[in-house]
């Protein structure tokens, strides 16, 4: 009989399981090819994400760069109904959306940031690795930067209509305007809370939520202290400074 040091307990199995996905995706996602067969891995409630031959914008980027924050505040904005591709996450989608022509927006954020964001969100996650897809992920669609918008998190969160302004400006498009005031973007919060709260239930819904929250400032402090620590500080180092280069090169 198996002691306790070789038992998987539930919680562990499900936290291995869902990590294997995830690596699928990593290991797999790099390529369009790949994006039919992403609707089989991916939970049915988010199987329609992808780039199809309907869709008129994209808005891609790594987890918790402002992704939900942009395609709720957009979609709110919008007068007619818009089909938006998003919250794939993978370099296939910014991939196959730049070779077809779609407007595409690529969202970056901080890499210490958004690794340890998506940790505390989804904790079979190890933060390490996080920054390392991260790397990864932007190296896949650096060369492709012709081809797309990138905006950093801050112009998200900070006046998303200029980000508007922007795309139309960029690809010809005529997309209304967010108007990026308190009200608006009290709106949207509330939008993203709705749908986290739907999909999470209220156990989750504070440590899932895609938005500010000070009750993780305590899961972020230990996170962000794991980043520091040598073994993970040089790839830290190098995530940052591909960073500062995708921005420095719009």
């Amino acid at each position: 009989m198996s002691g306790p040091a070789s038992a998987v307990t539930p919680t562990g199995a499900r936290v291995l399981a869902r990590r294997g996905v995830r690596r699928a995706h990593e290991l797999l996602g790099d390529s369009p090819v790949f994006l039919p067969l992403q609707r089989l891995l991916t939970p049915e409630s988010a199987r329609d994400r992808a780039v199809t031959a309907h869709t008129e914008l994209v808005i891609e980027g790594f987890p918790r760069s402002g992704n939900t924050f942009a395609a709720k505040a957009f979609a709110l904005a919008q007068s007619r109904p818009v089909v938006v591709a998003s919250h794939v996450h993978l370099p296939a989608q910014v991939k196959l959306a730049v070779r077809r022509g779609v407007p595409t927006l690529v969202l970056v954020r901080d890499p210490v940031d958004a690794a340890v964001s998506m940790a505390i969100a989804d904790p079979h996650h190890r933060v390490e690795h996080l920054v390392d897809y991260w790397i990864h992920y932007h190296r896949q669609v650096a060369p492709l930067a012709d081809g797309y918008l990138l905006v950093t998190f801050a112009e998200v969160t900070g006046d998303f209509g200029a980000v508007v302004d922007r795309c139309n400006e960029r690809f010809g498009t005529t997309f209304d305007r967010f108007d990026h005031t308190p009200p608006a973007v009290d709106r949207v919060f509330a939008a993203i809370d709705e749908k986290q709260r739907a999909v999470h239930g209220e156990t989750r819904y504070r440590q899932a939520v895609p938005r500010p929250d000070e009750s993780r400032s305590d899961a972020r402090r230990v996170l962000e202290a794991r980043l520091a620590e040598p073994r993970a500080a040089t790839a830290v180092a190098r995530a940052r400074a591909l960073h500062d280069e995708l921005v420095a090169a719009r």
